[in-house]
């Protein structure tokens, strides 16, 4: 083992006996004192089970270190006792609280293991994105687009421009082999939304305002010294529209899934509570502080 792996080793044992072994002591037990904090003591003998195969130099190294370690410990933990309140000493109300919470939240996930049911079908996506359709709206401008970035110095230019902006579907053998041919970049989004922000940052010049070119066309060009900037818009959602169905189809999904999680878990408690009431397992002694 190396040592420096033993020495963590050291210290995370050394602090889970801490607890139990570095109590009040007094001297005069017959052990040899190495430190005291108050009415704490540090010994000799709490150090055997870790000075075992280390050198001696090595060995007084790590003494030093763990004695060091211990004092401010005692310390901090005499000022948290001295300036603590009662009530906030009672831990062990809070490990009995943090238990529960343990121990209940383990139960809910295993019974949502046995009993959640994750299938849901799109027919109930579509019923939901169809109720509440308003709360999808977009907030900035998304599209469906093709974007190619070409040379200057590329043939036939001016030809592949005319093909690619009348062409909706860049699959075309003459638009994909020159394609395949000439551009540095090709991002073929056509199969997926993005957000218009993502097109414009491939772009040597800011674009300001895209909805009224979206509304007046389906391409956009830009050049720089060295390169075309060419972009065909298949479909575009304006800001405000509503988002389609494919794009918040899993999120309608989710929501769905975490809707019967509630109920499970709501329906668990009914059941439990009438449970408990109809074998006798549940009292209230005194409505007077229920009925207040």
């Amino acid at each position: 083992m190396h040592l420096r792996h033993l020495i963590i080793y050291v210290l995370l044992a050394l602090f889970a006996s801490f607890s139990v072994g570095c109590g009040p002591k007094s001297p005069t037990d017959g052990k040899v004192p190495l430190a005291r904090v108050y009415d704490n003591y540090f010994f000799l003998e709490d150090l055997s089970d870790f000075q075992k195969g280390l050198s001696k130099e090595d060995s007084t190294a790590m003494v030093k270190n763990l004695i060091e370690l211990w004092m401010q410990k005692e310390l901090m933990l005499n000022k948290a006792e001295k300036n603590l309140s009662e009530e906030d000493k009672d831990i062990e109300k809070i490990v009995q609280d943090y238990r529960a919470s343990l121990l209940i939240d383990k139960y809910k996930r295993e019974f949502l293991k046995e009993k959640l049911d994750t299938n849901i079908y799109n027919s109930d996506i579509e019923k939901y994105y169809n109720k509440y359709s308003e709360s999808f709206a977009n907030n900035q401008v998304i599209v469906k687009a093709h974007f190619v970035k070409i040379p200057v110095v590329s043939d036939n230019v001016q030809l592949f421009l005319q093909q690619f902006a009348s062409n909706k579907s860049s699959d075309t053998t003459e638009i994909r082999n020159y394609i395949r041919r000439n551009a540095t970049i090709s991002n073929d989004y056509t199969n997926k939304w993005i957000t218009f922000s993502e097109i414009a940052g491939m772009l040597p010049s800011p674009i300001t305002n895209i909805e009224p070119i979206l509304k007046s066309t389906n391409f956009i060009q830009n050049q720089d010294e060295d390169y075309f900037y060419f972009v065909r818009f298949d479909e575009y959602k304006l800001a405000g529209e509503i988002k389609p169905l494919e794009l918040v189809s899993e999120d309608i999904r989710l929501l769905l899934i975490n809707k019967r999680k509630t109920e499970l878990l709501k329906t668990l408690e009914i059941n439990i509570y009438q449970n408990a009431i109809e074998s006798g397992n549940i009292e209230i002694f005194d409505s007077t502080y229920t009925d207040k």
